[in-house]
């Protein structure tokens, strides 16, 4: 730490594979201090694109982080093989919903009969009985913030038309289908534009950035199930002799991040004395990490006091190390990586870094701690993971980039922001 710390006031960087771990680890804890949320990644998206990331989020059904789903289509002979990875292990129940919807999308490529909108409810259907629990947590959500907001009074004409489409959203509770539905077809009504043009102002409650996106949460369902079958019309040989397989726990996070509650505290109680000695002290240091900072670092450590500290390979970067490790080919030959949420700052950077040179993802700029490079369970002096250590440095020169730009700005510690890039998926 006493490096890195330094670092920031000469500007050089110098780690070797000793330091490199504690290094990185350091740096990804204090970044989540001082600026959990960066900007925004919003990245065009071909329909193809679009098509793996609402397969991954018809199969990520709970709320939170446990659950983030990757999906990935590899080129085999003249079909596709669709893999699933996840946020830890994939749970059979994804993996069968998977190759259902998949099955779905072949009848209808198949079958001139069938109607694609008969189709498209099927899917949707299934996808809210899954996610029952998840629709009924962004609901009462998204009631919440309604109801602050229209607590606080309507101003403008605008306003009321909207809380008006809000709260005919919010009575269709009694049916998850149509209120998901409902929520969809709020982009087409003209309160949406003063929906959108809210999130713009500064000076507007916080409320209405939150209820922007847990519309768009619940419009989500409706939309990844037209889009999915959209696919299926348009591309119908690409569903031909398809296969589903999963991506095994092949990697796991390396043995040098702590995952017990007293090593976590350990290492940040370092990063706070490091804090105290090395930059609070240096002149041009003090006002851009000063009572505020140590505010921040003294909460982050209380609130992960009695917790473990279970560090977690994310699941496009999961699926990225396999497509690479195996050698496999991208369908379409569009080395995308689905995933069912935007990627976060330490997954873009490592994808941006990595030599597989993938498409870049949407990313929602939140850094977490908890993040984990990936490294081979069978490691060995001939491991393949030899470019993960190279992927880390460079990470570590961003990282010390980024730190010290925010050191030196004299800006407090940010808010986390919310896990999407638009706010309305």
């Amino acid at each position: 730490m006493d490096a890195l710390l330094h670092s920031y006031g000469t500007g050089q960087l110098n780690s070797t594979s000793g330091d490199l771990a504690t290094l990185f680890y350091e740096a990804v804890i204090l970044i989540s201090i001082l600026r959990p949320s960066s900007s925004h990644s919003r990245v065009p998206r071909s329909s193809w694109h679009m098509f793996l990331d609402d397969l991954s989020w018809l199969c990520d059904t709970q709320s939170g982080g446990k659950t983030v789903t990757s999906v990935g289509a590899e080129q085999i002979s003249h079909a596709v093989r669709f893999w699933i990875s996840a946020n830890g292990r994939v749970k059979p129940k994804s993996l069968n919903y998977l190759e259902w919807i998949l099955s779905e999308l072949q009848k209808l490529a198949c079958d001139p009969k069938l109607v694609a909108g008969d189709v498209e409810v099927q899917i949707l259907d299934a996808a809210i009985r899954s996610s029952h629990e998840r629709v009924g947590d962004y609901l009462r959500k998204l009631k919440i913030h309604v109801e602050k907001v229209a607590n606080q009074g309507a101003c403008v004409e605008e306003d009321v038309e909207l809380l008006d489409d809000l709260h005919a959203i919010l009575e269709k509770r009694g049916d998850f289908r149509d209120l998901c539905k409902s929520a969809y077809c709020l982009r087409y009504r003209p309160s949406y534009r003063s929906l959108k043009q809210k999130i713009t102002q500064n000076s507007v409650p916080e409320s209405w950035a939150y209820i922007r996106h847990y519309i768009g949460r619940l419009a989500s369902w409706p939309g990844a199930s037209k889009r999915v079958v959209e696919m299926a019309k348009t591309s119908p040989h690409l569903f031909e002799g398809y296969e589903v397989a999963f991506v095994g726990q092949n990697l796991k996070s390396p043995s040098w991040v702590p995952v017990q509650t007293e090593e976590f505290q350990n290492a940040m109680d370092n990063v706070r004395h490091s804090l105290h000695e090395r930059i609070l002290d240096r002149g041009s240091m003090v006002t851009g990490l000063g009572a505020a900072s140590a505010a921040s670092i003294a909460v982050f450590l209380e609130k992960r006091r009695h917790h473990k500290f279970i560090p977690t390979v994310h699941a496009e970067i999961s699926m990225l190390e396999h497509f690479y490790l195996n050698n496999l080919t991208f369908a379409k030959g569009d080395r995308y990586v689905g995933c069912s949420k935007p990627s976060c700052y330490c997954c873009e950077m490592y994808m941006q870094f990595h030599p597989a040179q993938i498409r870049a993802r949407p990313c929602h700029g939140n850094a977490w701690s908890q993040w984990s490079p990936p490294v081979a369970i069978k490691e060995g002096p001939d491991s393949h993971m030899r470019h993960s250590l190279a992927i880390l440095r460079r990470m570590l020169e961003r990282l010390h980039h980024d730190i010290r730009t925010h050191i030196l700005s004299g800006l407090s510690p940010r808010q986390r922001g919310l896990d999407s890039t638009t706010g309305f998926s």
